[in-house]
């Protein structure tokens, strides 16, 4: 997929996309905002200083820059789309002086940028939902090798390929008809590993609060769920000018962090993103949000390696060596 399909697909689709990533209603799945509470969870960890420098690659709306401003941070959000832009810069006016002063935004991408920011004086990068879009990993990880601090962190998402293997997926097909299918549930296996009583003991809880909410609010479901959605009424719920998922690249844990290890980076752990109890089809053939409700359940392993069995992302965490 060229760059100039990219810049097109989110200059006219901006606004639905962040609300897609942001805004948990309907069917929807907020990925952008859980990928922002794990990545302020991840620095927390990380880093005892109480203000970072960080630089956020493809920062949409800003809203992970935003965060880390009002955690006392210094963050650079760039992004190719100028419409994405746009809506960072609008939403920085609003912001208190002390907050908007520690916010930078710029129109700009990979190739473009390299040249321009200091070099050496990042501690962290985040680039989220980015290398997929990329048409090799080499861009991401030469720029991020350049502007990060020794032993600076990279935090990078992916399409998790893992996740082709799920029951129900609509790439096993795929991965069945390619003979990757075997490859892939080899490294899954070696993902089951044994599980903490903390973790197993969170999840219980969540799962517990879960049905406990969906009760209070879906009562009037309490009999046999009669809704009637059909394969049509999902397929035609897309409301983007024009869908490139199907082109997206995807990437397994260890695929990654082959190609981070070319360029200096050494590889700290990884987290689920977005997971599921159950199978995907399933979920539109419940009342709204029950699927989520349920699948968030499983956050409570997703910095196990078991996470990456049933999440459709993932974020690896890398160290500058």
């Amino acid at each position: 997929m060229d760059d100039t399909t990219v810049q097109k697909y989110f200059e006219e689709n901006a606004s639905k996309w962040l609300n897609d990533a942001y805004v948990e209603n309907e069917y929807n799945y907020p990925i952008g905002w859980h990928r922002s509470r794990i990545l302020m969870n991840i620095l927390g960890q990380h880093f005892e200083s109480q203000c970072l420098n960080l630089l956020d690659v493809g920062c949409g709306g800003g809203d992970l820059c935003v965060i880390e401003a009002e955690n006392g941070h210094h963050a650079t959000g760039i992004d190719q789309s100028e419409a994405m832009i746009k809506h960072a810069m609008n939403r920085q006016r609003t912001l208190p002086n002390e907050i908007k002063t520690r916010l930078k935004f710029l129109h700009a991408d990979l190739q473009t940028m390299g040249d321009k920011l200091p070099h050496g004086t990042y501690d962290a990068m985040t680039a989220m939902g980015v290398l997929y879009y990329l048409q090799k990993d080499d861009i991401l990880f030469s720029f991020a090798r350049d502007i990060l601090k020794p032993e600076g962190l990279l935090l990078v998402s992916c399409r998790n390929r893992l996740f082709d293997m799920f029951n129900g997926s609509k790439y096993m097909v795929k991965e069945i008809e390619s003979d990757s299918a075997l490859d892939l549930t080899k490294i899954i296996e070696k993902l089951y590993q044994p599980i903490p009583q903390d973790k197993a003991t969170l999840f219980i809880e969540n799962l517990k609060q879960a049905t406990k909410l969906i009760k209070s609010e879906f009562k009037q479901f309490d009999g046999e769920c009669t809704f009637s959605t059909t394969q049509d009424d999902i397929n035609t719920s897309q409301e983007y000018t024009f869908d490139i998922v199907e082109e997206l690249r995807q990437h397994t844990p260890d695929q990654l962090t082959a190609n981070a290890a070319k360029f200096g980076f050494v590889n700290l752990g990884f987290y689920g993103v977005h997971p599921h109890l159950l199978a995907p089809k399933l979920s539109k053939y419940l009342p709204p949000q029950v699927f989520n409700l349920l699948s968030d359940s499983l956050c409570a392993f997703e910095n196990l390696p078991i996470s990456l069995t049933w999440s459709s992302q993932f974020i690896g965490i890398f160290k500058k060596e």
